[in-house]
């Protein structure tokens, strides 16, 4: 980890906003804070991933319309100093989660801020120094509160207290409070005893606490929190900051040279880790930096893509236990899917809306934008997770449950019908099964698409998953011919000619194609219903449409799949490259696609993939990878539950460290083609060789649940 600060050279532009922002970020998994301000002021916005404001009724005058209710902001602690002299400067240290911003002033003082979200305590630290006397003026914010109810006040005993509550005409309530305290000097009437005398340092602290936190006493415990803090309590809580992201830190390593891309897949990890801890309450599309009542597609989870993407790289990078937030809501929105598959299908199963929310609550009630993949698509996350893990009570609790709801919806809603030798079809013996009226691009009008390559792409992962976890958990036998036959006789990816290319088409009949998404390659990524062991003429087709696609601008879908086809690899890093670079903010957000965080994991899978794959059963080392380009990467996961290291120097692939979590057979395309190899077992620093490798395409091994291999290359 060569470079983990993110430098801001200019005052944030973005802050507030209802959408993306660009001021260094803050978090502990639930507590959010960016900072903003103009150049005479320290913003800190301040959200809350559990403060949601869930509506019984459709709001008027929404943007996207129909929008039942979304995640909020509560409230901005605005720090007022001396004007400004010199240029803006601020710091995002991702190493140790904290915020830097100094300035010189026009009185010629020159003052510091640093502030820090404590990893293990929902609350935020300001730490204030300056080279002379100076006054601290302090304000709360609510001016982009709009709906629901604000109280704030100044006390007379060195508090400022905010109460955000939400109780009125929502289906369950959602309150607020915030209780900021300077702690370094004893308390005195108001607030103008906040004088900084120079050379010291000014502490304050915003104690957040929320109704789901405490219940109806949230406020008398944020209050009772803040008066209680002292200096030392301070530096217990930087002390177990300090482990904590230490910890999260050593969870997984790369080394590609030190540039921007190595900086921002830190950087995307980072983000993640501020936003994701809070397993009832998942950050939506904008994490928990929410500064407005009124966030832009209501800020909920999309399901039709942009909820998961922000998780699709935290399996393979061993960061599984963020996505421990991401079930819940999926779990408690089942019974609604159900009403909503009989209501309007007449099916078993799930039929879900675009976008959901916490607690069973569905965000944008019946809009469904004539998409049926919605829960397939919510799927894919929980297949990732198994594969990666083989986790029995993660597939018991989560990932079976989810997805025989979703078997049970296309078994009643694919119709299976005859083909003949006349049609073509490669699947065509005894009948195929297809899709009506599954719309493949979101519509509001009535719509006649048919087989949609997204669908026919997600299905195949979610029975192909299924099987593997009927087997492991030993449920569901009497199913599994269903399920294979589907997959035996589900139609084939529809195609058509391009320029003279054959190209995946986005549906056999209706919508034929769009430069405006990548709804044409994400049976490829994150589907994984093809790679590189594909039949040699259906991956070429997908080489084709990446190259013909060429959408370098949808981090979250594109780069991986790319990787999975083996796209040209100093391509792919020279567009990624151009993304960082150019299209980011300075803390690490990239600036476009529907959402903030969902392009998280379209970076770091982007970066996985062509480091290591094993989506299909395979190991692949630096598949698609420059030979040339030095590469390293330490404890990433492999699908079969392995943790791998390994290193690409001067185009030879060192020694590969790979640990067994489960015990099953390992299979690696070879690492030195040509040449041999051996396979060792560690044992209290011992080698034992258990296996000789010839030359040869690849090979497999028998592993222990818990132990450790290296493979070394040309040992006999």
């Amino acid at each position: 980890m060569k470079d983990m600060v993110a430098v801001f050279d200019k005052v944030p532009k973005f802050v507030p906003m209802r959408q993306l922002g660009d001021g260094p970020i803050l978090g502990n998994g639930d507590l959010g804070v960016m900072l903003g301000g103009p150049s005479n002021a320290v913003q800190f916005w301040i959200g809350k991933n559990d403060f949601w404001r869930a509506a019984d009724r459709v709001v008027d005058g929404s943007r996207f319309g129909r929008t039942l209710g979304s995640p909020c902001g509560i409230t901005a602690i605005g720090l007022c100093v001396d004007p400004v002299s010199g240029p803006y400067h601020a710091e995002q240290d991702m190493l140790n989660a904290e915020a830097r911003y100094e300035f010189p002033t026009y009185t010629g003082k020159h003052m510091s801020f640093r502030s820090w979200v404590p990893a293990t305590e929902n609350l935020l630290v300001i730490e204030i120094t300056c080279t002379d006397d100076a006054w601290i003026d302090l304000e709360l914010d609510t001016r982009t509160a709009r709906l629901g109810s604000t109280e704030s006040t100044y006390g007379e005993d060195g508090f400022v207290r905010l109460r955000r509550s939400f109780t009125e005409g929502v289906q369950w309530p959602s309150e607020a409070a915030v209780c900021v305290r300077r702690i370094d000097c004893d308390d005195k009437p108001g607030w103008h005893y906040k004088m900084l005398k120079a050379g010291t340092t000014a502490t304050i602290v915003a104690v957040v606490r929320t109704n789901h936190d405490t219940g109806d006493d949230f406020m008398e415990v944020a209050e009772r929190r803040a008066r209680e803090l002292t200096l030392d309590d301070i530096e217990k809580l930087r002390g177990e900051h300090r482990d904590w992201w230490a910890d999260f830190w050593s969870k997984s390593h790369i080394d590609i040279g030190g540039d921007a891309i190595e900086k921002s897949w830190y950087g995307a990890q980072y983000i993640l880790a501020c936003c994701s801890r809070n397993r009832e309450f998942p950050p939506g599309l904008f994490g928990n930096w929410l500064m407005s009542d009124e966030p832009y597609w209501a800020g909920d989870y999309h399901l039709n893509y942009d909820y998961q993407a922000a998780w699709w790289g935290a399996y393979s990078s061993n960061h599984v236990e963020l996505s421990d937030v991401y079930d819940p809501p999926l779990m408690a929105i089942i019974p609604h899917g159900r009403e909503n598959a009989r209501k309007f299908l007449d099916c078993r199963g799930i039929y879900l809306e675009v976008g959901i929310g916490p607690k069973g609550f569905a965000a944008a009630t019946d809009l469904f934008h004539g998409q049926k993949s919605n829960a397939a698509y919510a799927a894919v996350n929980m297949a990732m997770r198994y594969a990666y893990t083989l986790d029995l009570d993660y597939a018991r609790e989560f990932a079976y449950p989810f997805l025989i709801e979703v078997a049970d919806f296309w078994e009643d809603y694919l119709k299976f019908e005859p083909t003949s030798p006349d049609d073509g079809l490669r699947r065509a013996t005894g009948g195929r099964y297809v899709i009506y009226q599954d719309a493949i691009h979101e519509t509001t009008e009535d719509h006649e698409d048919f087989n949609p390559v997204l669908s026919l792409g997600l299905i195949r992962m979610v029975l192909d998953s299924l099987l593997a976890m009927s087997r492991d958990l030993d449920r569901d036998a009497d199913r599994r011919e269903k399920w294979q036959h589907i997959l035996d006789h589900l139609s084939e990816f529809p195609t058509f000619e391009h320029d003279g290319v054959t190209i995946f088409r986005l549906t056999e009949t209706g919508m034929g194609w769009c430069n405006g998404n990548t709804l044409a390659i994400q049976h490829i990524f994150p589907s994984g219903a093809i790679g590189l062991d594909s039949d040699p003429a259906l991956l070429q087709i997908a080489r084709d449409t990446v190259k013909v696609l060429a959408r370098w601008g949808a981090v979250p879908t594109f780069y991986g799949a790319c990787a999975r086809v083996g796209h040209d690899p100093n391509e792919i890093l020279a567009q990624l490259l151009d993304r960082v670079e150019n299209h980011s903010f300075p803390n690490m957000l990239l600036a476009e696609c529907g959402g903030a965080i969902e392009t998280c994991g379209g970076i770091t899978v982007g970066v996985n993939e062509m480091l290591l794959q094993s989506y299909e059963g395979v190991i692949r080392l630096f598949p698609v990878w420059p030979m040339e380009r030095d590469a390293r990467f330490e404890t990433f996961r492999a699908v079969g539950a392995f943790v791998i290291s390994a290193e690409l120097r001067g185009g030879v692939v060192g020694p590969v460290a790979i640990e067994s979590e489960k015990g099953r057979d390992c299979t690696v395309q070879h690492p030195w083609p040509g040449e041999g190899a051996a396979v060792f077992e560690l044992n209290d620093g011992a080698e034992t060789a258990i296996e000789i490798v010839d030359a040869g395409d690849r090979f497999t091994f028998k592993t222990r649940a818990g132990a450790r291999y290296v493979i070394r290359r040309g040992e006999h």
